[in-house]
């Protein structure tokens, strides 16, 4: 993640909130590169500083959630995967249903 000024206005949108970014306001670059098979297949996206801040505060509440959460065992989810090369599944994670945190 990349924090950069604008030079001219941008031909691509904030990815959240769809809001042209102009000339001289901050904005972030992400850019992901993940590998398919022997194919590499990268792309880029931009994001306002606005939205950059809210999911940022996001992160830190949910850390801060995630030592409160007590509810009982009855709220909370056992979420199943298949083992690569098996049609077996198996458990992952515990998932709360009230605060949706994994355990």
């Amino acid at each position: 993640m990349k924090r950069l000024i604008a030079s001219k206005k941008l031909h691509t949108n904030c990815r959240w909130c769809d809001k042209n970014i102009l000339k001289g306001e901050i904005y972030y670059r992400h850019r992901v590169f993940n590998k398919y098979d022997d194919e590499i297949v990268a792309y880029s996206y931009n994001e306002c500083a606005k939205c950059r801040y809210e999911i940022d505060e996001r992160i830190k509440r949910r850390v801060g959630l995630k030592d409160r959460c007590h509810h009982p065992k009855e709220m909370q989810r056992t979420e199943y995967d298949y083992i690569p090369g098996e049609c077996v599944m198996e458990p992952q994670y515990d998932i709360c249903l009230v605060c949706n945190l994994k355990y």
